[in-house]
C-alpha cells in the first residue's frame, strides 16, 4: 500500500503520527521486528498476508498465532496450487512441499474426478495443513469466485479465538453473493468477481433466501448432535461443535433453535427453569422435548397421527389394558433433517 493510497483513504494523519509506517522489504526479513513489537506492546495483532507467488509456510503462521491474540488473513491461490501439483515428483517441486511441510497433503487429489469434489478436497486440505502445522484451532475460508463453479482463490482466516472467527464470519456474510454457499465443505461464504456478473446480467438479491436456507440447513445439523445428546447440550458447546462447518453467525443459531422450539422439537432450559426468550446465553441447555413421541432424522415436516414409543407399548402389554387410540392432530410429530416435502396427507 502506498503513501498516495493512505492519504486518498483519509488516513494521512497516521503516517504523520508515526502510528502508520510503509516499510519496503522483505517480509520474512522483517517478520521478527514485527513479532518483537507486538509482543513489546502485549496487544492485538492482524497480519493481512498477500504473498507473492504461492502460500504462506505453516512456519510463518505458527509463529504469529503463537502470540496468543494474533490473526492471519492470507491469500491462498488455487490456480498456482493445481499447476505444481501435478508435477510434486519432480526435484524441485518436491523441495517445496518439503519445506511448506506439505508432503502428506494434497496426495488424492488425482482420484478427485468430480470438478466440485476437486474443489472441496483442495479447499479441506488447504485448512487441514494450516491447522495442524500451523497449530491453528480456528480456520475459516472466503472464495472468490471466476465464474460459477470454479475458485480462483481463497482468503483464509485463522485464530486462536472463537471471537475472532465469528467477527470474521459477519463481515464476511455481508459481502457474501453465492446462492449455493450452504453446501458444506466447498465454497462456504464467497464473492463473485465483477467479470461474472457482467457476462450474468440476471442478478437479483439472493441475501434474505440465502438466511432462510442457512437457518433451515442449520437445524438438520444442530438436530442432530442435540438428539444424541441425553442430558442435553449448552448453546456454547453446540457453537463451538459446529462453528466451522457452516457460515452461520450467532444469530441465525438462535433463529434456527427458536424455530425448533416452536415446532416443540426442543426445550431451552435456563437456571433449571424452561425459558422461552429469543436471545440465548452460553450456558443455556439445549434438550430435546419430551412431549414428542418420536424423531426421525430426515423429515421436517408434519404427520397428523401419534405414534407410540415402544416403552409405552411395552408398558400398555404388560398392564393386558386395551385402549382404543386415539389420533389427536399434531404439527410436528416427526422431524427428519434434509426432507423438505409436505406431509399433511394421509399415508
Amino acid at each position: 500500500m502506498s503513501r498516495i493510497t493512505i492519504k486518498k483513504a483519509g488516513f494521512e494523519h497516521y503516517l504523520k503520527s508515526g502510528k502508520c509506517q510503509i516499510i519496503t522489504n522483505n517480509f520474512l526479513d522483517e517478520l521478527d521486528n514485527c513479532l518483537n513489537e507486538v509482543r513489546a506492546r502485549r496487544g492485538y495483532s492482524f497480519f493481512f498476508l498477500d504473498p507473492f507467488g504461492l502460500d504462506i509456510q505453516p512456519a510463518i503462521v505458527r509463529e504469529i498465532i503463537s502470540l496468543g491474540r494474533s490473526e492471519v488473513l492470507l491469500t491462498h491461490m488455487l490456480s498456482g496450487l493445481v499447476r505444481i501439483l501435478s508435477r510434486r515428483q519432480e526435484d524441485r517441486y518436491k523441495k517445496f512441499f518439503h519445506e511448506f511441510e506439505a508432503d502428506e497433503y494434497y496426495t488424492d487429489i488425482a482420484d478427485q474426478k468430480d470438478f466440485r469434489n476437486r474443489q472441496a478436497y483442495l479447499r479441506n486440505q488447504g485448512l487441514l495443513l494450516y491447522r495442524k502445522e500451523g497449530n491453528v484451532k480456528y480456520a475459516w475460508t472466503f472464495a472468490i469466485m471466476k465464474n460459477l463453479k470454479t475458485v480462483e482463490y481463497y482468503l483464509i482466516h485463522l485464530s486462536s479465538s472463537s471471537t475472532a472467527l465469528e467477527v470474521m464470519k459477519r463481515t464476511l456474510f455481508k459481502y457474501n453473493n453465492l446462492e449455493y454457499q450452504y453446501h458444506y465443505g466447498v465454497y462456504g461464504l464467497g464473492f463473485r468477481e465483477l467479470e461474472y456478473f457482467e457476462q450474468n446480467l440476471s442478478i437479483y438479491n439472493i441475501s434474505q433466501q440465502n438466511i432462510n436456507d442457512c437457518i433451515d440447513d442449520l437445524a438438520e445439523q444442530l438436530m442432530q448432535l442435540v438428539y444424541e445428546e441425553e442430558d442435553g447440550i449448552t448453546f456454547a458447546q453446540l457453537y463451538e461443535k459446529t462453528m466451522q462447518t457452516n457460515p452461520a453467525t450467532i444469530p441465525l443459531y438462535m433463529q434456527s433453535l427458536v424455530q425448533q422450539r416452536l415446532e416443540k422439537d426442543i426445550k431451552i432450559i435456563r437456571q433449571k427453569k424452561v425459558t422461552f426468550s429469543r436471545y440465548m446465553k452460553k450456558d443455556d441447555l439445549i434438550i430435546k422435548s419430551r412431549d414428542k413421541p418420536l424423531w426421525i432424522p430426515g423429515l421436517t415436516n408434519n404427520y397428523n397421527k401419534v405414534i407410540k414409543t415402544s416403552k409405552e407399548q411395552e408398558m400398555q402389554e404388560k398392564d393386558n389394558v386395551h385402549r382404543e387410540r386415539v389420533v389427536k392432530p399434531q404439527t410436528n410429530t416427526l422431524w427428519i433433517p434434509g426432507l423438505i416435502t409436505d406431509f399433511n396427507n394421509n399415508h
